[in-house]
């Protein structure tokens, strides 16, 4: 191979490795309000230009593998001292190295992935134009993934009690209440069944939540979190919620950095989708597609400690699911998530309401009953459910505390006391 096809083929590879950068640095630029970006460039201007005096291969290399067009090369390489820049190392180590400790914040066991890609960045330019010297070392010394005891698993019955109690709580979700017992059970069978040296029964992690808003999914998940959790499947148990916009970049490889990101988030826990079928667009040049290639391998590579329930509404599930052949073979397990009844509709606002000490009179309890019938009968486009109990709660506060302003007279009942007029 020739010295130019060599370093063709290393620009191909620096061009991967610095998208990749990018994504952290865009990552870090919306912590620090920092132009992350430009300050990547010209360090990479800066140690290309150590490792040749070719100054038109150094504008080469810019071109070739940087974002940034019309780079002024021979500004960035006149406003530096290439001595004190050489011994100091990488200004943005600690950029790089804040990246890793803010996941290993929430996964001690997070590895360091973005300094790690610094360093690999260096040491590719470095062989791209044959550089050998001992001040390397500090740019390209790789750091070690942290040690850390993988957790032992086991399942706590008294917990479990306490979050089937919790799922048992939920109003309504009578069928989906009883196939997340039915899963469990599943599970607890399937590990004894294989603790005894008999095959365990094939059981899927992954789910699909299919509903309209507010009809309890995020809830529902929490708590599924923490039965998995109790049963010995998970590790941690959190639930780490995303949609589209966690998850897709910009640009060629941005897509893959924040979906590995939040992976590492969720693991030991549940990864929750929401609108997951907006990651399946039509078009070619939309990086949800690599969103979706990217979290199937993890979901292959983190089976034994990650759950991932995508959600969405019941129509444009499909659609997600036949997006990929991959996806369908991943998620077999679909729990229905029914509008709620007016009468159940009723039964939130009331726990809402106590929830918050504040309680319905007579009349108020009469004039919602019949509004929830009637709005559950025949419930308008994008109708939310519980959302919408909300929502009408909140603005029977807001009515509440703008009638007894200025009353000379104020009891604990009238503070606590929501009329039928609040809910006009």
């Amino acid at each position: 191979m020739d010295v130019y096809t060599e370093r063709m083929n290393d620009y191909s590879k620096l061009q991967d490795l610095i998208l990749n950068a990018y994504g952290t640095c865009d990552f870090l630029a919306g912590l620090t309000n920092e132009n992350m970006r430009r300050k990547l460039e010209d360090e990479l201007v800066r140690f290309a230009g150590l490792c040749t005096d070719d100054r038109q291969e150094v504008y080469r290399f810019a071109s070739s593998c940087l974002l940034t067009k019309n780079l002024p090369v021979d500004e960035i390489l006149d406003s530096y001292s290439p001595a004190v820049f050489k011994a100091s190392g990488s200004s943005l180590l600690e950029d790089f190295r804040f990246a890793d400790e803010y996941f290993q914040s929430v996964d001690p066991t997070f590895p360091p992935i973005n300094q790690n890609l610094l360093f690999q960045i260096f040491q590719t330019l470095a062989h791209t134009y044959g550089l050998q010297a001992d001040w390397l070392k500090r740019w390209i010394q790789p750091i070690a993934k942290p040690d850390i005891e993988k957790p032992v698993l086991g399942t706590q019955p008294e917990k479990l009690k306490e979050s089937l109690a919790k799922l048992d709580s939920l109003i309504g979700l009578d069928q989906v209440k009883t196939e997340i017992r039915d899963l469990s059970a599943m599970l607890e069978i399937s590990r004894l069944r294989q603790s005894r040296g008999l095959k365990s029964i094939p059981t899927a992690r992954h789910l699909v939540f299919i509903g309209n808003p507010g009809t309890g999914k995020t809830t529902t998940a929490r708590i599924l979190a923490q039965i998995y959790k109790d049963l010995g499947f998970l590790s941690k148990g959190q639930l780490v919620e995303c949609d589209r916009s966690d998850l897709v970049g910009e640009y060629i490889g941005s897509s893959a950095q924040k979906t590995k990101a939040l992976i590492q988030r969720a693991k030991g826990g549940i990864l929750f989708i929401d609108e997951a079928y907006s990651l399946a667009r039509a078009s070619e040049k939309d990086f949800g597609h690599e969103a979706i290639e990217i979290l199937l391998k993890e979901m292959e590579d983190n089976r034994d400690d990650l759950v991932v329930i995508a959600a969405g509404y019941p129509d444009l599930m499909e659609k997600f699911l036949n997006s990929n052949p991959g996806l369908r073979s991943r998620f077999t397990t679909f729990l229905h998530f029914e509008n709620y009844s007016g009468s159940q509709l009723f039964e939130i606002l009331e726990k809402m309401a106590k929830d918050a000490d504040y309680q319905l009179n007579q009349q108020a309890r009469e004039k919602m009953a019949l509004e929830l019938d009637e709005v559950a009968a025949h419930p308008p486009k994008d109708f939310a459910n519980g959302r919408y109990v909300r929502l009408r709660l909140e603005k029977a506060m807001s009515r509440q505390a703008a009638r007894l302003f200025g009353s000379d007279k104020i009891t604990d009942e009238d503070l606590i006391t929501l009329t039928a007029s609040d809910f006009d």
